[in-house]
């Protein structure tokens, strides 16, 4: 049987131009799979997948927000894994 991770979409907030230092700074977060800068409202977009939720409470609370330049998070937890072409 497969091990069920938990997934979540983290949506990040930071001061204008210092998103690329923010994107580089959770690449070295363990557990983040993806990190980009994008458009929007939100500066940041992070993909999670942790064991459980307790270590996704650690790594948003800890570690993302733990980054000085982070003012404000969002997260969203996949309820399932997405379904697509490769899955």
């Amino acid at each position: 049987m497969a091990i069920k991770m938990v997934r979540a979409y983290i949506l990040i907030k930071v001061p204008a131009k210092n998103s690329g230092g923010v994107v580089e700074k959770l690449k070295n977060i363990e557990k983040i799979i993806e990190a980009s800068a994008v458009y929007g409202e939100n500066d940041v977009v992070a993909i999670v997948e942790a064991p459980d939720i307790l270590t996704l409470d650690r790594i948003v609370m800890d570690d993302i927000q733990g980054i000085e330049e982070v003012e404000l998070t969002r997260t969203f937890i996949a309820i399932e894994k997405c379904i697509g072409k490769n899955n």
